[in-house]
């Protein structure tokens, strides 16, 4: 969970501390997110996953999934994390945010992005100077 809230935090900007596992009314768990409120990350109120936008949706399942992938990289050996087309609902402020939480990984293993989105070129450009463009033409 330490780790899922750390990305999901750096994911959306801060404007969600993290996530928090708790029962529902069946006593069945649950993913929540904690939503900040007045710009104090120790103030926020539970946002269920049903009340997520799509595109904050798919940040916290990114999240989740990174995590699980920086867990599993603390004890074994590093493989190429293959991206294909991951920010099809990433606006460019989602984008933005993405790119240093995946150059801090690429620290760990190596990451390849596949996309055929031109305009990712420049904003990753821009936003990750580390970062290493290859364009295929035809």
């Amino acid at each position: 969970m330490e780790k899922t809230s750390h990305y999901f935090s750096a994911l959306t900007s801060g404007l969600y501390s993290g996530v928090a596992a708790q029962l529902d009314d069946k006593g069945k768990p649950q993913l929540v997110a904690l939503r900040v409120i007045e710009n104090s990350p120790a103030t926020f109120t539970e946002v269920h996953t049903s009340g997520l936008s799509e595109g904050t949706a798919d940040q916290l399942y990114l999240a989740l999934r990174l995590a699980a992938i920086d867990l599993h990289l603390d004890k074994h050996p590093a493989i190429p994390l293959i991206l294909d087309d991951l920010l099809i609902t990433f606006d460019d402020q989602r984008t933005r945010a993405l790119l240093p939480v995946l150059a801090e990984l690429s620290k760990k293993t190596q990451i390849l992005i596949f996309t055929h989105h031109s305009h990712l070129n420049e904003l990753a450009s821009k936003n990750t100077p580390a970062l290493q463009l290859h364009q295929l033409t035809a």
